[in-house]
């Protein structure tokens, strides 16, 4: 998902139509010169009577980019020694979440960030908590939601996009310890025998050739500024 932020001027009437947002984009097939596209501009008419409309997946979006402002925040904050004020930071992040609903219901999403911010509370108690547990996971945070993991895989006990036969059996010998911690692990030898059942992964196709225009990029693109037009048209009713 792309944010744009649009500072617009209040409207007490109807007004002619204003031009709002410029798109614009350039693409390279890997030779020559970048290939600049024309840009797109959108344009509205506004009036002072349009009414707010909620959209789901952007309010999910300013909460998970809050959190990780808030996080950044507070972990310049704690490597100053500021442990406290960093603390309340993360906190009062945490406290904000537990407010947001979708639809009368936490999401996934919302209720694994408030999870990971318990948890980064949790290793800022002392500055030696947060030193030896407390900077990782919040550097392991910030880097995860940086690049919008959480954002789209949805429901991360079905969409498991970085799993692997080997995570898959380890995750299972730990949710059978983790309910009886008196099971014994696995030997070596069936250890050995899961290892030997896992076929390697086929090898990659091969990459289909690039097109002059870059025919998909340009389509993405496309796509990408009719979501914001049809947003932009939104605005308007």
């Amino acid at each position: 998902m792309v944010m744009v932020y649009l500072l617009l001027p209040k409207v007490d009437r109807k007004k002619s139509p204003a031009d709002v947002l410029q798109v614009s984009y350039k693409y390279s097939s890997g030779k020559g010169k970048p290939f600049e596209a024309p840009p797109v501009t959108a344009t509205v008419t506004r009036s002072g009577k349009a009414r707010v409309k909620v959209i789901p997946k952007l309010i999910l979006e300013e909460s998970r980019l809050m959190a990780l402002n808030s996080v950044k925040d507070a972990r310049v904050l704690a490597d100053k020694m500021e442990l406290e004020r960093a603390k309340n930071i993360v906190d009062e992040a945490k406290h904000m979440l537990e407010g947001v609903m979708v639809d009368d219901d936490p999401t996934d999403l919302i209720k694994t960030l408030i999870y990971d911010l318990q948890q980064l509370s949790e290793f800022m108690k002392t500055q030696k908590d947060y030193e030896e547990k407390g900077y990782p996971y919040a550097l392991s945070f910030e880097t995860s939601h940086d690049r919008q993991r959480y954002a789209a895989r949805g429901d991360v006990d079905k969409v498991r996009s970085f799993a692997t036969p080997r995570m898959n059996a380890y995750l299972e010998q730990a949710k059978k310890f983790d309910n009886d911690p008196n099971t014994p692990p696995p030997s070596v030898e069936t250890d050995q025998k899961i290892e030997d059942a896992i076929k390697p992964p086929p090898p990659p196709k091969p990459l289909p050739p690039v097109t002059p225009h870059c025919t998909e990029i340009v389509i993405q693109v496309l796509y990408l500024i009719g979501s914001v037009l049809k947003w932009i048209e939104e605005l308007r009713t």
